[in-house]
């Protein structure tokens, strides 16, 4: 049993390094049951574990598919968790005329220059008629369920690269490397261009859009999570919460040169621990940090507050609207059923200032994107954990959205 537990231990510490490239970096859960007594009377050496450095790692290549000659090639790039590839892969899409749909958590969207990056798709995509002849994916399925849907639509033309197993996708065509490396080979080989007009055309959707949310004046959450990823600048850390923040912030926020970190927990637990890992990641890097987070979620964690104990530098901006609204923008929101707002919104009643006090977190109640601004400038200036509160009524926001849906829908269309 204890030759097991080593075994299992080593392949674990492993794999959440991601270094035998079985499985992508991420939580492993080991459940071992021990028979009482919990313990034995004589020693136990401790084992150190030799964790090869994954820069050492060499996947051995025996086919490297080559990108066919297209006319409407596009990058699909969603979360990623290795590399330094980007700059490869931009001198790629100009090359070939590709534009790039850049999650925002694919370390693409933010700190680089280049108008091949497209960053509102998940709000054109509903609108459009939008039909690649070839698609490269890098990286996780990405956030916007549109988006993925589309995905499944264009698997028969899609490659997907990643230096990891075929872990939990269904893509058809699949290449085992290093995406520098592949990306780096591709660019060497490649002759051709695609279509500039097909690049024209989305670089021309994706900036009216930009267009149409910059100028918008009503407050709701889309510009809530715009106005936090505009408050950060290089290397700084921006931890995004399930739900509608990471989807507020794939359609709100725009490329820009500032070379923002993003983090989130997608496919791990939900609305859960999104607080704790925050206070992580803040805890291991001493840049500034950002969470973006709903009332529900954050309720759903906010004892991870007790580690504030240890000297924690973390901003926290906190959607308060009284539940979940991510429901409020699906079908059954509109059964118009009399129970939608207790069983489905599950407003907790919290009261933030009352938990800021009980942690020792510095507290304030901001009631416009300008107040906004302002409060998370300063806070990075203030020692510990600081709790920044902004109201929404649910309704009003899926009123807003649907808004800038329409004009999108009006003159984009025609």
């Amino acid at each position: 049993e204890h030759d097991q537990l080593e075994r299992y231990m080593g392949e674990a510490i492993c794999h959440l390094k991601g270094t035998n490239y079985k499985n992508p970096p991420g939580p492993v859960h080991l459940n071992f049951p021990f028979d009482e007594p919990l313990f034995l009377n004589d020693k136990v050496g401790n084992k150190k574990y030799l964790i090869e450095s994954i820069e050492h790692i060499v996947i051995k290549k025996t086919f490297i598919r080559m990108i066919p000659d297209s006319k409407k090639p596009l990058f699909v790039i969603g979360e990623n968790v290795n590399g330094n590839f980007q700059d490869d892969l931009i001198s790629l899409a100009e090359k070939i005329n590709a534009p790039i749909l850049a999650d925002p958590l694919s370390q693409v969207r933010y700190g680089f220059k280049s108008e091949n990056i497209i960053s509102h798709y998940d709000i054109f995509l509903k609108k459009i008629d939008f039909e690649p002849d070839f698609v490269l994916r890098i990286g996780f399925k990405p956030t916007s369920k549109i988006l993925c849907n589309h995905l499944d639509q264009w698997k028969e033309k899609t490659l997907l690269v990643s230096p990891y197993f075929q872990h939990n996708d269904d893509c058809f065509n699949f290449v085992q490397s290093l995406i520098d490396e592949y990306l780096k080979f591709q660019i060497n080989v490649i002759n051709w261009r695609g279509d500039e007009k097909w690049l024209n055309t989305i670089k021309s959707i994706d900036g009216k859009i930009e267009e149409f949310i910059s100028l918008e004046v009503n407050m709701h959450e889309g510009l809530i999570a715009r106005v936090c990823q505009e408050s950060l600048y290089d290397d700084d850390q921006f931890m995004i919460g399930n739900s509608m923040p990471i989807r507020d912030v794939d359609g709100y926020t725009n490329s820009n040169e500032n070379k923002i970190i993003t983090y989130a927990n997608r496919g791990a637990s939900g609305i859960d621990g999104v607080l704790s890992t925050a206070l992580g990641i803040s805890y291991c890097n001493e840049n500034r940090s950002l969470l973006l987070i709903g009332d529900l979620s954050f309720y759903h964690d906010m004892n991870g507050l007790l580690i504030s104990k240890y000297g924690i530098d973390l901003t926290i901006v906190v959607i308060n609207n009284e539940g979940g609204g991510i429901f409020s923008f699906l079908p059954m929101a509109e059964m118009n059923k009399d129970e939608f707002k207790e069983y489905w919104t599950t407003n907790t009643g919290l009261d933030l200032i009352r938990v800021a006090a009980l942690h020792g977190c510095h507290y304030e109640s901001v009631a416009d994107l300008v107040e906004l601004k302002k409060s998370i400038k300063d806070s990075f200036n203030i020692k510990g954990i600081k709790i920044i509160e902004i109201k929404t009524v649910i309704s009003e926001n899926v009123a807003l959205h649907q808004k800038l849906m329409d004009k999108v829908a009006e003159e984009i269309t025609n």
